[in-house]
This record gives C-alpha cells, structure tokens and sequence, in this order.
C-alpha cells in the first residue's frame, strides 16, 4: 500500500515538472522565414494533393505551387518579394501558428481522410513544425485559406 501512494506521488510530481518545463518552452517568433511548407493531402481523390513553399534563395525568395499527383512540370515557381514573406508572416503572427509547434494529432477511426502538414524554418534557426490528419490545430481553416489566396494570387 505505501508503495502505491510512493509512485502516485512520483508520477503526479513527473506530471508537475513535464507541465512546468512545456509552459517554460520558449516562445518561437516566426520572422525572417528561410522556409515555408504547407502540405495538404485530401485522401484518394484525385489531383487533391497541394503543397505549397517558399524558400529563400541568396538574398531573393521564390515559392513553388504543385498537385503532388501532377508532373513536376507542371508545378509553378517564381520570385517573389520581400513583400511576400511579410504578409505570409503576418498572416501566421495573426492567428499564432506558433502555437502549432508540436501538434500531431490523428484521429484513428478514419481510414481515407485528410491530412496536412506544416513546416515554418526562420533564419535564426528556430523552427515550427505540425502534422494532422482529421484532426487540425486552432484556425487550421482560416489560416490555409489566406494561405492558399496569397499563393494562389501570386
């Protein structure tokens, strides 16, 4: 009997310092972004993939629009401005993507569903990254449309 309470008062002092040290992870700023990805994947209908990136090459910035299931040929890259990665940051500053880092959520009970994926690298080197499938982070919506609207505008 001692045991047990022993190893509740462990686990439950484990469960303090691990909700301590996760409230204590520093806060990542997405500015000055090198690398943008965002993935989505909407299960076996056809020409659904799309994936979206924008990279820093030098001292310019292209991004690259493509249906995964499509030739490469068929992608779209060219320059974009610094104007660009700014209203790219604002958008993901707007709804506090950065609050996605680490999310990795699914939901089991589906079989063909959709699936998204999320990779943000700044110059400093901090980094944001967030997968999902049938299971999407706070704004998940708002943020892909005006995600999709600035690349798809550009």
């Amino acid at each position: 009997m001692n045991k047990r309470i022993i190893i509740i008062i462990l686990v439950l002092i484990i469960i303090v310092i691990g909700g301590y040290l996760y409230m204590k992870k520093e806060k990542v700023e997405i500015t000055n972004i090198k690398y943008f990805e965002y993935y989505h994947s909407a299960g076996m209908m056809m020409n659904s993939d799309e994936r979206y990136i924008l990279e820093k090459v030098k001292d310019s910035y292209k991004i690259t629009v493509k249906k995964v299931n499509e030739p490469p040929e068929s992608a779209i890259t060219k320059k974009v401005s610094i104007d660009f990665v700014q209203e790219l940051e604002n958008i993901l500053k707007k709804y506090n993507v950065e609050k996605w880092d680490g999310f990795n959520k699914s939901d089991p009970n589906v079989l063909d569903g959709s699936s998204f994926s999320i990779t943000i690298n700044m110059t400093d080197g901090n980094h944001i990254n967030a997968h999902g499938y049938m299971m999407y982070p706070k704004d998940y919506g708002k943020v892909v449309k005006e995600i999709e609207e600035l690349f798809e505008g550009e």
